[in-house]
């Protein structure tokens, strides 16, 4: 009784804490944007999480959807059904670009910061070959000087 009391009631109540600190962030599809904007009038969304935080993407109606085009290494792709509310859970630091695929010409696009401090898939974004990871690169580096 005492192995069990000492030993694992810590290790149930650890894992509990860890899962207890991770958050809902929400992403909100309008017309052509996702909300919240990277900065005033922009069709750019930008939010920031922690490594475990889901990610809710919603108001996806009118034909949205979410596809993840730039990710950090080792961490999971997603494409949401279009029309859907989606969500995803995110692990890995670093930044992770996103769009509607119907409206990615008109700019609807965005970026997921996941962890604290520069990405470490900055660099990689300005070298993607998807231009709107490229061009997410290069508005992101700005808040990183």
């Amino acid at each position: 009784m005492k192995l069990f009391k000492f030993g694992v009631l810590p290790l149930v109540l650890a894992a509990a804490s860890v899962g207890a600190s991770a958050a809902e962030v929400v992403v909100t599809a309008g017309a052509r944007d996702f909300q919240p904007a990277m900065e005033e009038g922009s069709t750019y969304g930008l939010v920031r999480a922690q490594p475990g935080d889901t990610i809710v993407f919603k108001n996806m109606v009118g034909g949205h959807n979410t596809h993840s085009v730039a990710i950090p290494e080792g961490a999971q792709d997603w494409s949401s059904e279009l029309g859907k509310d989606f969500h995803v859970s995110l692990e890995k630091p670093g930044a992770y670009v996103y769009i509607c695929q119907p409206h990615e010409s008109m700019g609807m696009a965005g970026v997921i910061l996941v962890g604290d401090g520069k990405p470490a898939n900055l660099d990689a974004l300005a070298k993607s070959a998807n231009a709107t990871a490229k061009r997410m690169g290069k508005k992101i580096s700005k808040l990183f000087p």
